[in-house]
């Protein structure tokens, strides 16, 4: 039974990442493990429990579409500093746009580094979605006899 099996890693803190390139895990997230990996997501850093990235990098390398995209993320990959204090690699800082500010998500096995800008972005289009799928299940709800 892995560790979010039964306490899940959930929440959303603000941090700052500092002049080099350093984030200091807020207390909620430290349960991560002293030792993590940090790579990239879709406009956002993810930070991986050592013990579970192997189960990612494979269902990464089953869906990689392209070569590639396996390629960048193997090779953007890094496995990090001391327990709760993590330098994240200025190229992921780069291609998630984190600069200073950001914030850290719970994502039940990992966490999520984001700007406040794409976690807007990406609560609306959730939001969409979800109001998508409600306003189709009115419609069928309404269709039947």
């Amino acid at each position: 039974m892995e560790v979010w099996d039964e306490y899940p890693i959930i929440g959303m803190r603000s941090v700052a990442v500092d002049d080099q390139s350093h984030l200091r895990l807020p207390d909620q997230f430290l349960r991560i493990g002293p030792r993590v990996v940090v790579a990239p997501l879709s406009r956002c850093i993810g930070i991986w429990p050592e013990r579970s990235f192997a189960r990612f990098a494979a269902d990464v390398k089953a869906n990689a579409e392209r070569l590639v995209a396996m390629r960048f993320f193997a090779r953007s990959a890094d496995a990090l500093v001391e327990e709760g204090l993590l330098q994240i690699p200025v190229a992921l800082m780069r291609a998630a746009g984190l600069r200073r500010r950001g914030l850290v998500t719970g994502a039940l096995d990992h966490v999520e580094l984001w700007t406040v800008a794409n976690w807007r972005e990406a609560e609306r289009q959730a939001s969409a979605a979800q109001g998508a799928d409600e306003f189709c299940l009115q419609r069928q709800e309404g269709s039947k006899p």
